[in-house]
């Protein structure tokens, strides 16, 4: 009788290790194939890992069950940097510290580089491998032969916005093209905001998706869950969340980490006591009719984007449009590519004039007047003055903050008006009913407190103090310390 042969030994005994790596920031095993000029990595358990397994056992006449692939990926998984290679693994895009370029991936095989000001098809690659996922496509194939100022004139067809907004979409889509994760810089949180029938869902789903992070899940529905916020994070480049109407302070939290970079702790599986990290950094879209973005901290991290509501003799058919462009797409892609090279080489010159939190978004701006030749601190105030603004709009329904502007308009036309918190929450009550003010005055400190930049954007500017008793200033204009 012949020996029974282990299906599990058999492909493990031959399999090659040229076939894996390692990831070298997370340790994750990986399976590599090459594809054209980019080696793309998978999961243990994807498809692709699969048929790799089944193909090799195919060849020795042997099947596989489901039972001996898992046994295969556990023993895989195991591999160390002694039995295979480290690499660096990115998603979509990679910064090269080695030569100061990013390398684009486009989904299909090929890549495009962003060096010395230029743009250039990749002959092959070394030394970086891409994640490639199942719900991911092919980008569009550049057109490199025509003018980068070109993208202003096309997009204005497809975005129902002013030319100054225009600017700043533009200039936020060369940013996140220009600047891989690996760069580890913040990413301003764009937040598209308008009526129905203003195209804010095209613009989301198909300009932005479809130019910078073709996806078969073209937007998400925003998790609650810190874990699946996580995996959000790790398995695509951008992520995009369509209508949102409102967002809760954790949730806001959660978006300020991620645009910003951080890392959130939970408890690890399996344990009582053991803490697992949970990266979070990716470049976020989010679009909804209400002014869903309230916090503070998240306004400033933001660009927004207000959309006019279009006339009914301007709209057209979505099918009809998508197709238009879909014939402009490669135009648009290539323009968007010659003008983020360029703009990386202006970068290293720029100089800020009008600071904000997402400083090096700032100095893109700076970079990106100087290649337009636009005046110096056009785009970087326009962009201060947009954050100032959504700021604002975030608290104008507060009752609290009705209240105030109400007793400002009244009472503090020739001086701030002056007394104790409590005194001013009595007060206010003159303006808004006290069931939707603060509970009290300790409430209504930290309440100011922590609208204390929103107000400021708004317009509505307080002192606290304390000498014999605690006391409040209110002003429409700055107080001085």
């Amino acid at each position: 009788m012949a020996e029974k042969i282990n299906p599990v030994d058999a492909v493990l005994n031959v399999i090659n290790t040229e076939c894996f790596c390692i990831d070298k920031e997370t340790k994750e095993v990986l399976f590599k194939e090459k594809n054209k000029t980019i080696n793309y990595v998978y999961g243990l358990n994807s498809k692709k890992a699969e048929k790799y397994f089944r193909k090799i056992a195919k060849d020795r006449k042997l099947r596989l069950r489901k039972s001996n692939i898992d046994e295969i990926v556990a023993e895989i998984s195991t591999y160390d940097k002694d039995d295979i290679c480290e690499d660096l693994v990115s998603i979509r895009s990679f910064y090269s510290i080695n030569n100061d370029s990013v390398i684009i991936d486009l989904g299909d095989g090929n890549s495009v580089t962003l060096k010395d000001g230029n743009v250039e098809y990749n002959k092959d690659i070394d030394g970086v491998c891409f994640r490639s996922l199942d719900t991911m496509i092919s980008m569009a194939e550049p057109n490199l032969d025509c003018e980068f100022k070109t993208v202003f004139k096309v997009l204005k067809k497809y975005v129902n916005c002013t030319d100054k907004q225009l600017g700043l979409f533009v200039a936020y889509m060369t940013y996140i093209l220009a600047h891989p994760k690996q760069c580890k810089l913040a990413y301003p949180l764009l937040f598209i905001q308008a009526e129905q029938g203003s195209g804010k869902s095209f613009i989301t789903n198909n300009i932005l998706r479809g130019l910078l992070d073709p996806n078969v899940n073209s937007s998400l529905r925003l998790p609650k869950k810190e874990k699946d916020f996580a995996i959000h994070c790790n398995s695509t480049f951008l992520l995009q969340y369509d209508n949102l109407s409102k967002i809760r302070k954790d949730t806001s939290d959660l978006l300020c980490i991620a645009v910003t970079k951080g890392n959130v702790a939970t408890r690890a599986l399996y344990t009582d006591s053991g803490l697992s990290s949970l990266h979070l950094h990716a470049p976020i879209v989010i679009n909804g009719i209400h002014s869903s973005v309230q916090e503070s901290d998240l306004a400033s991290r933001c660009l927004w984007l207000q959309l006019p509501k279009l006339p009914s003799a301007a709209r057209r058919a979505e099918g009809e449009l998508l197709a238009e462009f879909e014939q402009d797409k490669p135009m648009i892609f290539g323009c968007l590519l010659k003008l983020a090279a360029i703009l990386r080489q202006a970068e290293k010159n720029a100089i800020v004039k009008y600071q904000s939190r997402m400083m090096d978004f700032v100095k893109w701006l700076s970079a990106m007047e100087s290649v337009l030749g636009q005046k110096e601190g056009t785009l970087q105030l326009m962009y201060q003055e947009n954050v100032k603004s959504l700021s604002a709009s975030g608290i104008k329904d507060d009752a609290l903050v009705i209240a105030l502007e109400k007793l400002i308009k009244a009472e503090c036309k020739v001086k701030p008006w002056s007394g104790t918190p409590s005194m001013l929450l009595r007060h206010l009550a003159d303006y808004e009913p006290s069931r939707y003010l603060p509970s009290g005055a300790s409430a209504l400190t930290r309440k100011l407190n922590a609208l204390e930049v929103s107000l400021e954007a708004a317009g509505i500017y307080f002192e606290l103090g304390k000498s014999t008793e605690r006391h409040v200033k209110i002003s429409g204009k700055p107080l001085k310390n």
